[in-house]
């Protein structure tokens, strides 16, 4: 009997594993039903979860009824549901709209210019909001600009640098 509750519970690490690997295997959630609440992920810990802990309580208990394992098996069951449901359910919380990551966004946005170049063509840096965060650019201007001034973002070059020109009224 504890060969079984282990079997089921690494049959639930190992649709945990592919899911992770693959991504959502059982595209099965229907309208009535919670997001996330048949994802692959809940239905792993719910596997996982009755197979550990009813081979712990056969490990813990031999000589009890075989009940007392289903029970605790089915206890394990829905923590393990419950932990995989909430995982799903924030992770998918904190996804961002598509695209909503790319930097090339910032094009057009207001940006403060915290750190001014010493000269015309040197490097500076502005700061700019970026999905609800402060975030610090370099830029190169040929212009002079003062620490303070507002300006707009014309162009994306890296992930670390922008073009900038002043912010007309």
């Amino acid at each position: 009997m504890v060969t079984t509750y282990l079997v089921i519970g690494f049959v639930g690490l190992a649709i945990a594993l592919l899911s992770l690997i693959i991504g959502d295997l059982f595209d099965v959630a229907l309208d009535f039903v919670p997001d996330g609440a048949l994802s692959s992920t809940s239905i792993a810990g719910t596997l996982a979860g009755f197979g550990f802990l009813g081979a712990a309580a056969l490990g813990l208990w031999p000589d009890a009824a075989a009940w007392v394992s289903i029970v605790i098996g089915a206890v394990g069951a829905v923590l393990g549901w419950g932990l995989a449901w909430t995982t799903v359910h924030v992770a998918r919380r904190q996804e961002q709209p598509a695209g909503a990551a790319s930097l090339d966004q910032l094009v057009g946005s207001t940006a403060v210019v915290v750190e001014a170049p010493r000269e015309a063509g040197m490097a500076g840096t502005v700061a700019v909001t970026f999905l609800g965060s402060g975030k610090r650019m370099h830029f190169r201007a040929q212009e002079d600009f003062r620490e303070g001034d507002k300006v707009v973002i014309d162009a994306v070059i890296s992930t670390t640098q922008v073009t900038i020109s002043r912010l007309t009224d």
